[in-house]
């Protein structure tokens, strides 16, 4: 039985032959929270600007394999379609409207819905989500945390109605607390019944809220498994000392 989103054998490459994605397959099954961990250019971010339809603006495209989204073709789609279709991204480093109070940020995002009634329902919606947000909803953005400006970046999204959302290192920059109060609103989020790809270094915020755990390397899926079977598999412990085995062997071997 197929995914929410499937993927097979993506490629995607920037300029003539640099490939940060290669032959990539895998699934989001519709209610679940798969976590893409992996270091620096393991292909994270890219992967995620492939699926939102934003790599254009980064001079990327995908070279090679398809992308759907409930059985339908998305990977060809501008990234206005791809919200319309039902797929939200909240990039790295939150890029809220600054210059907006919470509330203003948040109805931006409602803009693809268009009834103007059916924003303001919505607004009332992220507002219960993020307690936090209604007491702050008149103030500027650049005046909250930066636990508090993630929190908006998130229920900006969410005011699409996304069937999945995508959250590129939602504990970048943060402190402990504000990361344990983000994973707080990503598990409430998941449990409302959206599906959520979580691309993120942090491996016990990873652990917390997956069902599946898919380690990136170079590019490609280096291990995927249930967040329990990390230990065993020895795959904590290579991302944390920065190579794989097979890494290790060829080192070793030349």
């Amino acid at each position: 039985m197929g995914g929410l989103l499937e993927l097979t054998d993506i490629t995607v490459r920037y300029g003539a032959d640099i490939h940060p994605v290669r032959d990539l397959t895998m699934s989001v099954q519709e209610g679940g929270t798969v976590a893409l961990v992996g270091s620096n250019g393991a292909g994270k971010t890219t992967l995620l600007r492939a699926l939102s339809g934003t790599l254009r603006f980064h001079r990327g495209t995908v070279s090679a394999g398809g992308v759907t989204l409930a059985g339908d073709r998305i990977d060809r789609l501008d990234p206005a379609e791809i919200v319309r279709r039902g797929i939200a991204h909240v990039p790295e480093g939150r890029r809220i409207f600054k210059e907006m109070t919470v509330e203003e940020n948040l109805l931006v995002g409602s803009l693809a819905l268009g009834a103007r009634k059916d924003r303001r329902t919505l607004l009332d919606e992220m507002l219960d989500l993020f307690p936090v947000l209604r007491k702050k909803r008149r103030t500027g953005a650049a005046l909250l945390s930066g636990g508090e400006q993630q929190m908006l970046a998130i229920g900006r999204s969410l005011m699409s109605r996304p069937r999945l959302l995508m959250l590129d290192e939602p504990s970048l920059g943060l402190a402990p607390t504000a990361i344990s109060m983000v994973g707080d609103v990503i598990a409430r989020i998941a449990e409302r019944g959206t599906t959520v790809l979580l691309a993120e270094q942090n491996i016990a915020l990873a652990r917390r809220l997956a069902t599946q755990v898919l380690v990136l390397r170079l590019g490609r899926v280096e291990w995927r498994g249930a967040p329990g079977e990390m230990d065993d598999s020895g795959v904590v412990r290579d991302l944390y000392l920065g190579g794989t085995g097979r890494e290790r062997e060829a080192e070793a071997g030349s």
